[in-house]
């Protein structure tokens, strides 16, 4: 018969503890899968950017979000990283600031209740006499 969520939902536990008391990772059992039924192309592993590198980032990419090829290769030299995980982040970082600031330009909860920025009052269809 038909396997339903249920039984495939116990059978994620059931394998979630096997693979926990054999101490493999959800990446060990990614790699193994991949190696048996592979695709091709393998992803290479996460690069974990340490605090002081990522504020040298950081601060290059607040004074410039989009370097170029040349400032991409000088920045990964200095910063002794391979150039596709400079332009990796930067590109990753504009995503996150799209994400921040929404279509408009202003920030969430820049706008009150009655949709207009906070430093125009509401109208709310009154007339204001003509003096």
């Amino acid at each position: 018969d038909t396997p339903t969520s249920d039984d495939l939902e116990q059978f994620a536990k059931q394998f979630k503890q096997r693979r926990i008391k054999l101490g493999f990772t959800q990446a060990d059992v990614g790699l193994a899968l991949g190696t048996l039924y592979g695709n091709g192309r393998k992803r290479k592993k996460r690069t974990s950017i340490e605090v002081s590198v990522k504020g040298a980032l950081e601060s290059h990419f607040l004074k410039c979000p989009k370097p170029s090829a040349q400032e991409i290769t000088s920045l990964a030299d200095s910063l002794q990283l391979e150039k596709e995980v400079v332009r990796v982040w930067f590109c990753n970082r504009r995503q996150k600031e799209k994400r921040m600031t929404p279509p408009g330009g202003t920030l969430p909860g820049a706008e009150d209740v009655y949709g207009g920025s906070r430093d125009t009052p509401p109208h709310h269809g009154v007339q204001t006499p003509v003096q």
